[in-house]
């Protein structure tokens, strides 16, 4: 393990590095309108090649940070300093992809008067790197983003529990495709967008008590994940978390609901699922949502072809119809295609159910017309709340 002096002048700035993936991201979601809808085994395979696509972009910018030279990979640690704290940051230098097997970082390096915390993993630090497991220590409170994206050879991920980790970062783990198991520690309350992009062998993953939001993309194409188990401090799912993975049942919590952000300055209401949420998850069987929704958004459970039981809450007030910007669809209604839903449970009275906003207006996909009449058809049972 080495030393890294710090190199200022020459290495991207954060805000520069970060700025890398949400561009890519952006680009791969504007160009997504051609493949809404129905063919969704294409767009499977379509969304596992825009993930190489943003892999890319990122990796891109990784190699503009200056590596030590030599052809060896090996973990090496910069001496950082904060409010007059002074800790490591750690990442590969030399060639990524020579750094093999299991990594552990310590929680402490240096000696002497230079022993100090490892407090951080570096932006892009360990991307594109051959471990196989890696261990995080609880003294680690920030991942940098795209830290360990597409690690070719990773299948689990232990972060240690006791420490302060409040955040999984951007695309973290993004395209990791033989990553299996991750076990997140109880401090984080936020996965970030596109943390677990197109990791398709991730059968097991833990949600902390305490986790509070999961954004845009976090969990997207990851075709291996069956179960979930969301806790109940969980307030907000972001926009296509789950799209395109391979959960059999899904029950979201009472506590996921509209909520206030300041973005940029000004306040936004942001749904509390948003919107192709779990769209394409030909697996789910059974969905639950909560008492804290009000609205569904566009094509949360769209092509949901095989769900058969809904619940709804009482306070549900809309249910809208599909996405359209620049008059391409970009994902269809709410429930289109869900045609072999057998009941729909609905916590209120059938007086409260006929006020309910359902956007029935119909849009043409791969030459098909399709709209909420899967939801409207499915015979109702009211004054039906999930017990579970």
């Amino acid at each position: 393990m080495k030393l890294l002096e710090r190199n200022a002048e020459s290495s991207l700035s954060v805000n520069e590095q970060k700025n890398v993936e949400p561009t890519a991201r952006r680009k791969r979601v504007e160009t997504r309108g051609e493949n809404s809808g129905i063919p969704f085994k294409k767009r499977a395979d379509r969304a596992r090649g825009a993930a190489v696509v943003v892999a890319l972009v990122s990796l891109f910018a990784a190699a503009l940070v200056p590596f030590a030279a030599g052809c060896s990979g090996e973990a090496a640690f910069e001496l950082k300093e904060e409010n007059g704290e002074k800790y490591y940051c750690a990442r590969v230098t030399g060639s990524a992809s020579a750094l093999k097997g299991e990594l552990v970082i310590p929680s402490e390096y240096g000696e002497g008067e230079n022993k100090f915390p490892v407090r951080e993993i570096a932006d892009q630090g360990f991307a594109g790197s051959r471990i196989t497991k890696v261990t995080i220590p609880a003294s680690v409170n920030k991942l940098g983003g795209a830290c360990f994206m597409e690690c070719p050879m990773l299948k689990e991920v232990v972060f240690e529990d006791g420490g302060t980790l409040g955040k999984i970062e951007w695309s973290s783990f993004v395209a990791c495709r033989q990553l299996e198991k991750v076990i997140l520690p109880s401090s984080v309350t936020e996965i970030s967008n596109n943390a677990f992009y197109s990791c398709e062998s991730l059968s097991q993953i833990n949600l902390p008590e305490g986790l509070e939001i999961i954004n845009l993309g976090a969990f997207e194409s990851c075709t291996a994940l069956k179960n979930i188990v969301f806790p109940q401090s969980l307030r907000g799912i972001g926009p296509r978390s789950f799209h395109l993975t391979g959960l059999e049942e899904v029950i979201i919590p009472d506590g996921v609901t509209e909520r206030e952000e300041e973005i940029n300055g000004e306040k936004v209401v942001q749904p509390a699922i948003g919107y192709a949420a779990f769209c394409g998850c030909l697996s789910l069987k059974k969905a639950v949502v909560g008492k804290g929704v009000h609205v569904i958004c566009e094509g949360v459970f769209g092509y949901c072809t095989a769900l058969e039981q809904l619940y709804l809450p009482a306070g549900l007030t809309e249910v809208k119809g599909a996405l359209v910007q620049n008059n391409e669809v970009y994902f269809g209604p709410a429930f289109h295609n869900d045609d072999a839903l057998k009941t729909v449970y609905f916590g209120g009275t059938e007086e409260e159910w006929n006020a309910v906003k359902i956007n029935m207006t119909q849009v043409r996909v791969s030459g098909q017309l399709i709209d909420n009449s899967p939801l409207t058809n499915a015979p109702k049972q009211f004054s039906s709340p999930y017990n579970g």
